[in-house]
């Protein structure tokens, strides 16, 4: 009787989430839309902001063209079944009086709580750790307690329970059960059976279609993890909506790069359509990628298109994304004109009126980032504008033209001190340097302490009127780091590099970002060997091509006789070139002395040049599946000499 009746609530879930899909409009594999679906997305997982900025932004959002919001939450609204402590997520009752202020004003408002991975707010306290799927204490990538054991019965009694008291809270028809990232699914002994099978992924996704339909929404999804289990999408329910992610400036009309492992390209839109599914492209509201996605995906149906904003809210506010914001509007409202021209302009005089076409052009400065000299005469500017941004008391509204400037000339002000230490940091670690080069270094850091102090300043009393009772309280705490290494190099002593300093040079190629290569280098002294540095060392997005070095100093009497490069990780890698040098001397490597494991090429560590040797002899995703793969270690030692 009882299995009689689940069975008939179900069918009458299903039939509930038809209803809406045919009101709403469901896109063109599940029948045309009433109106195409323009999302903004704001993070509230990393960071809260308090319910009257919140109902400002959804201001701003209706009135830059948006018809629909989703809110990216995690484990962030308290209900019966699960709450954060007070100040650190938002009651139920709380949660719905924003999400009617949304809905009354003509917005379609979208929880996003992830159901596989970025669980970590679930686990922040004691209470789940049945759930957690490292707690065997075996994670794959990063520390752990991020994903949800759903092999767990107690996981899916949970997951019921919570995503159906979410979804009451949200009288709009769809539900995101994220299911982006999941690092670290199926490295359980409940979970890694299945994962080996290419089971998992499909399993957790069948189990939340079922629990979202219950609950009478229509599901969306992330896309990003088929990259690692393409089976799954062939057995994958059509009614779920794929959100397809691609934060590219450079997507091409034959479609978009992978998210990860080898980012092959494909043409994902097609892709998904031909199988019946709706989708979503989402871009990250930023210069370049709304324009460079919405090209491409203007080619393809689709059932709206979504903009979101993410963890940098952790040391900024919405306010300041204002201009991103309008500027992914006028592309979804007008593409015709603003895929033609840059959208920026206009969007800063939606944002900011009052600001003159000098003004203007200083914001748009700000906002596309540029050379830290041109940040530095915008930042000028503005701050002589009548609005007085960043000098006196902080605006009582964020969302005001003042507060807004207020915000962008804070991320102005960062940009231009951490170039300004990245100038002559460098100095510090110099081999050859003398107290000439350090008392020369500290007078171009000393100014910046006063900027520094200023800035820890700003952002705290913007903290405190902008995010009263708000947990995390992050927005000071990048300036206050950097503050902390200025001093450092401030007590750095004015003397030469001592006789004994050495540096290690690592030279290294990466043509696979998204790769994970784990590098470890041991130095023979005498007849012991010693680390002398390890990591994963990445090169610096927007900044380094994809050969790029590293520097280590170390002390040591002598000069190492002999390196050995160790590597393991996920993802083939690639070392070019090693070197030790300290004031007098400079060896490198003169002889391949041994080769183990899978090492191609060894003897293009001979000449330092961009010619490399491969680490590794499989991708990304043969490894992720694959602990003892990832494990396995391949090394190369070398002669040095002068």
């Amino acid at each position: 009787m009882n299995e009689e009746r689940g069975l008939k609530g179900k069918a009458i879930s299903a039939l509930v989430v038809m209803a809406a899909v045919a009101v709403t409009g469901a896109g063109h594999a599940h029948g045309a839309p009433v109106e195409s679906l323009r999302i903004a997305q704001i993070d509230l997982a990393r960071q809260m902001e308090p319910l009257s900025a919140l109902s400002n932004w959804v201001d701003r959002c209706e009135s830059y063209g948006y018809n629909a919001i989703q809110l990216y939450v995690e484990g962030r609204i308290g209900t019966k079944s699960f709450s954060l402590p007070k100040g650190e997520c938002y009651p139920a009752a709380e949660m719905a009086q924003l999400v009617k202020y949304a809905t009354d004003k003509g917005l379609t408002v979208v929880p996003c709580v992830g159901l596989l991975g970025h669980a970590n707010l679930f686990f922040k306290y004691p209470g789940n750790e049945e759930m957690d799927e490292t707690r065997e204490g075996n994670p794959r990538l990063g520390k752990g307690k991020d994903a949800f054991c759903i092999s767990s019965p107690k996981t899916r009694d949970f997951l019921r329970r919570y995503v159906a008291e979410v979804a009451a809270i949200f009288p709009g028809p769809y539900f995101n059960a994220g299911l982006d990232e999941a690092w670290n699914a199926g490295v359980c002994s409940l979970c890694a059976p299945k994962e080996r099978r290419d089971e998992l992924f499909l399993e957790t996704i069948l189990f939340c279609h079922e629990i979202i339909t219950a609950a009478g929404k229509r599901m969306w999804m992330w896309d990003d993890f088929f990259d690692f289990h393409p089976k799954a999408l062939e057995k994958t329910p059509r009614d779920i909506v794929m959100c397809y992610w691609n934060y590219s400036t450079s997507v091409s009309s034959r479609g978009g790069r992978g998210h990860f492992a080898g980012l092959l390209r494909q043409d994902y839109l097609d892709k998904f359509a031909k199988l019946g599914f709706d989708t979503i492209p989402a871009c990250w509201y930023r210069c370049g990628n709304v324009e460079a996605l919405y090209a491409y995906a203007k080619r393809h149906p689709t059932m709206g298109f979504m903009a979101t904003q993410w963890e940098e809210m952790i040391s900024r506010f919405p306010c300041g994304s204002l201009p991103y914001l309008a500027a992914a509007g006028l592309v979804l409202g007008n593409p015709d004109v603003y895929l033609a021209r840059d959208p920026y302009p206009d969007a800063v005089r939606k944002v900011l009126p009052s600001l003159n076409e000098t003004e203007v052009a200083a914001v748009v400065a700000v906002c596309h980032g540029g050379s830290p000299a041109g940040v530095e005469l915008a930042l000028q500017v503005l701050k002589a504008s009548p609005l007085r941004p960043y000098s006196g008391d902080i605006p009582a509204d964020q969302f005001s033209e003042r507060g807004v400037l207020d915000d962008l000339v804070c991320r102005g002000e960062a940009e231009v001190i951490n170039s300004r230490i990245a100038r002559v940091e460098e100095n510090f670690a110099e081999i050859r340097r003398t107290p000439a080069d350090i008392r020369s270094a500290k007078s171009a850091l000393r100014p910046l302490v006063p900027m520094l102090e200023k800035l820890v300043a700003r952002r705290t009393a913007q903290m405190d009127a902008w995010r009263p009772g708000c947990s995390p309280r992050f927005a000071a705490k990048g300036p206050e780091a950097t503050l902390e290494r200025v001093r450092e190099l401030l007590e750095f002593p004015e003397e030469a590099a001592p006789a004994d300093e050495k540096r290690l040079e690592v030279v290294l190629v990466l043509p696979e970002y998204f790769g994970i290569p784990k590098w470890e280098v041991f130095g023979k002294f005498g007849a012991e060997w010693r680390r002398l540095a390890g990591g994963t060392w990445k090169p610096k997005l927007g900044k380094e091509w994809a050969t790029y070095s590293r520097f280590f100093t170390f002390r040591a009497e002598t000069m190492p006789t002999e390196i050995r490069v160790e590597n393991h990780g996920y993802g083939r890698s690639q070392l070019a070139f090693v070197a030790v040098e300290d004031r007098d001397v400079r060896i490198v490597p003169t002889k391949v002395l041994s080769v183990v494991g899978d090492v191609e090429h060894a003897e293009r560590l001979l000449a330092d040049d961009y010619e490399w040797a491969d680490f590794g002899t499989c991708g990304f995703l043969e490894k992720f599946f694959d602990a003892e793969k990832e494990a396995k270690v391949s090394s190369v030692t070398l002669e040095m000499s002068k």
